[in-house]
């Protein structure tokens, strides 16, 4: 009895080791099938993402809006692009904040036309913020918008307050920052004043070519009696950019 029991036991043995390689080649290629799908959907949603972006640079660069059917087929390719990506990064949701924006980008702020896109581009912008926290870019995304809905409220103090100490002197943050900020300078909350002020003293111990950039914001914005004092107080001698000197 114990050399049948013995000899039962081998058999079984014996099946488990021929069966356990038939086990591990179908988990291996149902892996690989999962990763080439995958592969494949990142690729498609980078052509969708690609053909989103084409459209937004097209517009930037014209003078004329985008029309309704432009807009309608940039909002499909992006939605394509972060449906069919199996992880979409947090640039996807920016760019499908972008369309969002541009479908009444020319409206003033709190326009009740604009209510709806500029409520759907803040959402995205969120996601985007969610996903990539240490990118000031989509802190500023968010502020954006909250401004063109007239919002001027302390969760936008915040969001520039959130934005500045993830590049206190990146060039491209600085800008934006300060231009979000003097677009609307005399309706926004103490607070957030005080943050742009600490971005236009940044940009101006950056280097000349970001404070000139500055001083271009200031002028085409019709802002330069605020840079100008906002520059005069860390340094007089900024003056010198500004041929009439500080404008009253």
């Amino acid at each position: 009895m114990k050399v049948f029991s013995h000899n039962r036991r081998s058999s079984y043995d014996s099946k488990a080791s021929e069966e356990l390689p038939r086990w591990v080649s179908i988990g291996i290629f149902l892996l690989s099938t999962l990763l080439l799908l995958s592969t494949a959907s990142a690729i498609f949603a980078t052509l969708y993402f690609n053909q989103a972006n084409l459209f937004l640079a097209d517009w930037k660069e014209s003078p004329i809006p985008p029309n309704a059917k432009a807009l309608r087929i940039a909002h499909r390719a992006i939605t394509r692009a972060t449906s069919v990506h199996p992880f979409p990064p947090s640039n996807y949701f920016t760019t499908q904040g972008r369309i969002y924006e541009w479908q009444h980008y020319n409206l003033p702020p709190n326009h009740p036309s604009a209510k709806s896109s500029r409520a759907n581009a803040l959402s995205r912008y969120q996601i985007a913020a969610e996903l990539n926290p240490r990118w000031g870019m989509h802190q500023l995304d968010i502020a954006s918008v909250k401004i063109r809905q007239g919002n001027f409220d302390e969760e936008l103090s915040a969001t520039l307050a959130a934005a500045l100490p993830l590049a206190p002197y990146r060039p491209e943050v600085l800008i934006r920052l300060i231009e979000l900020g003097m677009m609307q300078w005399d309706k926004l909350p103490e607070p957030a004043q005080l943050i742009v002020a600490s971005a236009v003293e940044n940009a101006a111990a950056s280097d000349i070519r970001t404070l000139k950039n500055v001083i271009h914001i200031a002028h085409e914005l019709n802002q330069e009696a605020v840079i100008c004092r906002l520059l005069s107080e860390k340094d007089s001698s900024v003056q010198k950019h500004f041929p009439q000197g500080c404008p009253r």
